[in-house]
């Protein structure tokens, strides 16, 4: 494993490589997760050293937020500087900026990202350009591959020991530049010592910008009035801005594209004055993060197009390059115009004024009981039984017995004492059958009756009252689903489904205009491609062109049938001594030379652009019959679904009448049997 020391003396141990460039290799750095060590192929000369350790010196927690800024250098036990530490920019989580402007790259490394994506980013970039001049520092190679964005938008630079920086007295430049980047005032000048100021970086600032707001296209490759395709070098030092609005130079916007009047007059003067051929006055990083603010604080979404985001403020630009309502060639475009369309947007509006001038139905109200009903009526109590007179017989006998012995003793003499006992038996007895003993008895049985009743009716009740329960809980199951049926095929509920139907047909009739520019695009395509391929094939592959490709590396690439820019294909990246960077810096260096071709699609038959017209109008007056049809339909449906509705609240009003009515019955029930008399 190998090990190093840092600026404060301590052990700094390698772990395995991550990657490796022209300059260097990066590897982990054992127990720092968030750190990563840069170590040189060759050891740096003194003025690299000394420039090392500036920035290490120069190190802070602003500039670490925004960059991999070196934060110690790394000598060996000699004392010899080999590279540095700097914080952990992972490439699985960050991609060069580029991949973020390109369409193609989009697609792939950021599929969910729009122009509000884009406008944030934007604006990200500004702020770490201002927290890096705020130090006095440039980036000086001022580079799309210098620039890296995550998936939230969050950027961070890299490759920061080329940048150019100032610590105290000393100013230390970026030896290098990259030509489509480059202020016109520095085209063609050797970079090695020269000290470039803010304004240079300024410019390169600009351009990132344009190229996030614009979809990757580059400010200075444009149509020109002569034909000509000069290369970005040659476009930049001439001064040819081909979208300013302030400045007429032969030179106007490619087909298909956004132009500066699509932006807030705030940026539009911000890209003049960066892009002027007076090449100074440029707006800061500051100037550029607060107009960026205000532009992603004003977007909205399109309301013919919910993927379309705009500046509030301004008419969508996008929809206007859309070819559907075109009455006239435009520089929009640069496809010749058909004879009259089929005014789309004027037949939508009329479809229209039909769904607005039906009355919007109101919700139905809630189902309201006016009065408590009553009761059910109770089972009848059972008949209770009349209390029948008793005598016993048997007390009649024994009294008679008792008084038959008493009187045979006392003829007898017997004893004054047995004839009180006999007269007191005797008397006990004839006692039981007097009227009020009768009556007490009589009142006893009629108790007794009266607890059977009760017992029996309460029975009765529960048995009731179960009845009356089963029945409410279904009652209350039905009303449940009528209530869903009342409020779900409510007239308002079917006509909001019938309006969204209305609205997906409407937007399926402007989601043709995406197609018929779909389609017109391919038939550029298919001519443009051919004279691209010729165009591409003229470009050489030189040293100097792209960065780190030299001599060596060209012959290489020439032995296996790469000359020029038309052979930089997929299958290079596996030449060796090519890799997946180098092979990302010849495709830019392709795609690059590919948009400063232009193509003018007027040299195009109009008949292959009148057929693809010709068949999505018709589809165009299919769909807008269908979508009228539906509307005619709504009309008629609305007074049918109000008698249903209707129908289905008198149904609800039932079906709460009957379960208050048990609910009622339920609680008398439950109140407890009534006294009984």
């Amino acid at each position: 494993m190998k090990q190093f020391v840092d600026g404060q003396g301590h052990t700094v141990h390698l772990g395995r490589e991550l990657g490796r460039g022209g300059q260097g290799a990066v590897y982990e750095v054992a127990q720092r997760k968030d750190t990563v060590a840069k170590i040189y192929l060759s050891a740096p000369d003194r003025q690299a050293v000394r420039k090392l350790d500036a920035l290490a010196r120069a190190s802070d927690p602003q500039l670490l937020s925004i960059s991999a800024w070196p934060q110690t250098v790394l000598k060996d036990s000699s004392g010899h500087t080999h590279g540095f530490v700097m914080p952990l920019v992972n490439e699985t989580e960050y991609h060069e900026l580029h991949n973020l402007y390109r369409l193609a790259s989009r697609r792939k490394h950021f599929p969910s990202a729009d122009w509000r994506f884009l406008v944030h980013v934007a604006r990200n970039v500004s702020r770490a350009f201002a927290v890096l001049h705020r130090h006095g520092h440039l980036m000086g190679d001022v580079s799309a591959r210098n620039v890296m964005v995550s998936q939230q938008g969050i950027v961070r630079f890299i490759d920061t020991d080329s940048f150019q920086i100032k610590v105290g007295a000393d100013t230390f430049p970026c030896p290098v530049g990259t030509a489509e980047f480059t202020p016109p005032e520095l085209q063609g000048t050797r970079f090695g010592a020269l000290i470039r100021t803010a304004e240079h970086d300024l410019f390169g600032l600009a351009l990132l910008i344009f190229h996030l707001l614009f979809e990757g296209r580059h400010p200075y490759a444009g149509v020109h009035d002569n034909g000509s395709t000069p290369s970005p070098a040659e476009a930049i030092a001439a001064d040819k801005f081909a979208f300013s609005l302030r400045h007429r130079h032969g030179v106007r916007p490619p087909p298909f594209s956004l132009t500066l009047s699509a932006l807030h007059v705030d940026l539009q003067d911000l890209f003049e004055r960066s892009f002027s051929p007076r090449h100074r006055g440029r707006p800061t990083a500051a100037e550029w993060e607060g107009t960026l603010a205000e532009l992603f604080a004003q977007l909205a979404t399109c309301i013919k197009n919910p993927s379309h985001k705009h500046d509030r403020r301004l008419a969508c630009p996008w929809c206007a390059l859309l070819p559907g309502n075109a009455q006239s060639a435009t520089a929009k475009t640069g496809i010749p115009a058909a004879a009259k369309r089929l005014d789309v947007e004027g037949e939508l509006n009329r479809i229209w004024l039909g769904v607005r001038s039906l009355p919007v139905p109101a919700a139905p109200g809630p189902v309201v009981l006016s009065a408590r009903p009553s009761p059910l009526p109770l089972p009848a109590l059972p008949a209770l039984p009349e209390p029948q007179p008793v005598l016993r017989a048997s007390a009649t006998v024994w009294g008679a017995l008792f008084l038959l012995m008493a009187l045979y003793v006392g003829s007898q003499g017997g004893g004054w004492l047995t004839l009180v006992v006999l007269g007191g038996l005797s008397w006990f007895n004839f006692r039981k059958n007097t009227p009020a003993a009768v009556q007490a008895r009589q009142a006893g049985q009629l108790a007794k009756f009266k607890a059977q009743q009760r017992a029996t009716y309460q029975a009765l009740l529960n048995q009731q009252r179960e009845e009356f329960e089963r029945q409410a809980d279904e009652v209350r199951r039905e009303l449940s689903r009528a209530t869903d049926r009342q409020q779900g095929n409510s007239v308002l509920s079917r006509y909001k489904r019938a309006l969204k139907s209305l609205e997906e047909g409407r937007a399926a009739v402007r989601a043709i205009d995406q197609e018929e520019q779909d389609q017109l695009l391919r038939v550029v395509k298919q001519h443009r491609q051919p004279v691209l391929d010729r165009h591409l094939a003229q470009h050489h592959l030189r040293p100097g062109d792209v960065p780190g490709v030299g001599p060596t590396l060209i012959a290489m690439l020439n032995k296996n049938g790469v000359y020029t820019a038309k052979d930089i294909t997929p299958s290079v990246r596996w030449i060796k001594g090519v890799g997946p960077k180098r092979y990302q810096d010849l495709v830019q260096w392709r795609d690059t030379l590919e948009q400063f071709f232009q193509f003018n699609p007027a040299l195009i038959s109009p008949q292959e652009f009148d057929l693809v017209r010709s068949q999505l109008d018709k589809k165009r007056g299919t769909k807008l019959k269908a979508l009228e049809a539906a509307v005619a339909q709504l009309k008629r449906d609305l007074p049918g679904w109000q008698v249903e509705e209707d129908a289905a609240t008198r149904q609800v009003r039932a079906l709460k009448q009957q379960l208050a009515q048990y609910e009622a019955t339920i609680e008398t029930i439950e109140r407890g049997v009534p006294e009984l008399n």
